[in-house]
């Protein structure tokens, strides 16, 4: 409305975030307009770097995620249990609600595992969520791969081609 002010940003500190089936704690946010996205930095244990928001446009009608992230930490780690909750079942459309994702970590954590550089370009098509890229890149091996996941009712399906390139298995394990 006109009689309200301009958005300026906000600053976030937050002790503890459950989303998306996972925990974090102590992050800072900072967010910031730019023209018609939101730009957001992240600092904290589990997340460091810095991230933009599209609104839903004409080329991503459910909104884009783009994150260039030198630390990303989900899973829990040796010194923290993991938090699993109970996601809602999901019905046919709710894979192809999800935005679109363009994500780079330096550095992905899980379960307190550092597994190496991170890389996930994902879409909604239609009822799925299309993975164009999800690369896991590390000194002992390469692991890319593609495809799609599906919700639906209470069964989800996720289909991949994956393609490994190891140079220590026992390391990359």
């Amino acid at each position: 409305s006109e009689n309200l002010p301009a958005f300026s940003g906000f600053d976030l500190d937050i002790g503890q975030l459950e989303a998306f089936g996972g925990s974090w704690s102590g992050i800072r946010i900072a967010g910031r307009p730019a023209a018609a996205d939101l730009k957001l930095e992240l600092a904290g244990r589990d997340v460091t770097g810095s991230a933009v928001w599209s609104p839903p446009g004409v080329g991503h009608p459910n909104g884009r995620l783009t994150a260039r992230l030198s630390r990303l930490a989900t899973g829990g780690g040796p010194d923290r249990p993991a938090t699993v909750s109970e996601l809602p079942p999901e019905d046919a459309t709710t894979a192809g609600a999800w935005p679109e994702l363009d994500i780079a970590a330096d550095l992905y954590v899980s379960k307190g595992r550092e597994l190496g550089r991170l890389e996930l370009v994902a879409l909604p098509r239609g009822a799925e969520w299309q993975i164009r890229q999800l690369r896991l890149v590390a000194e002992e091996g390469r692991l890319d791969a593609e495809g799609a996941w599906r919700g639906g009712s209470r069964r989800q399906q996720t289909k991949l081609d994956v393609s490994l390139d190891v140079r220590d298995a026992a390391g990359f394990l």
